[in-house]
């Protein structure tokens, strides 16, 4: 017989779907969640996903750093496609042999989420360990904040983040937008 073997089992192809931690955001809290997920596991189309096609991103303090160092144009016009940018080049670098980043996500004790039947607001609390394992010392940098995102109800009851605002823990502090905007 010339043929190839009926029996013999074929290997299965690639998931063509994303992959890693990320459920269906029915709910606000479920995107950041896959937020979280994404980020942790530096899946940047599940990142992105988070986030409608009209989003924007805010950091008020640090546009004002910014300015005061003759770098007006860093925060600038911050949109999907610059994020995807940035966050792409920042999940390469952390994802290499020796570098490393950590974050944790928490609700902000402060200010209650707001949650409307189609639209809300989430403040969530955040601290991102940056670690370099190269180097003796590997604890690279700290960034703490507050961010506020502003979810909306899209098509399919769907949620996703349309404007994300990010303050430093601290006046002055490192935080999410610095980190960022190192990228940028």
């Amino acid at each position: 017989m010339s043929c190839k073997n009926p029996f013999k089992i074929r290997s299965s192809p690639e998931p063509s779907g994303p992959r890693g931690t990320f459920n269906p955001p029915t709910a606000p809290e479920t995107v950041i969640q896959n937020l979280y997920y994404a980020y942790t596991e530096k899946i940047i189309d599940n990142y992105l996903s988070c986030f409608s096609d009209s989003f924007i991103f805010s950091a008020p303090e640090d546009s004002l750093k910014a300015i005061s160092r003759n770098q007006p144009e860093l925060f600038w016009n911050w949109n999907l496609s610059v994020e995807r940018n940035v966050t792409n080049a920042l999940f390469n670098l952390y994802t290499s042999s020796s570098k490393r980043s950590v974050i944790l996500l928490s609700k902000n004790p402060d200010q209650p989420d707001v949650l409307g039947d189609s639209s809300a607001i989430l403040y969530r609390n955040y601290t991102i360990y940056l670690y370099d394992f190269s180097l003796s010392e590997p604890l690279i940098g700290t960034a703490q904040g507050i961010s506020t995102f502003y979810l909306k109800e899209s098509s399919y009851d769907f949620w996703n983040i349309y404007f994300w605002e990010d303050r430093p823990l601290l006046t002055g502090g490192f935080d999410w937008a610095d980190l960022k905007a190192q990228f940028r």
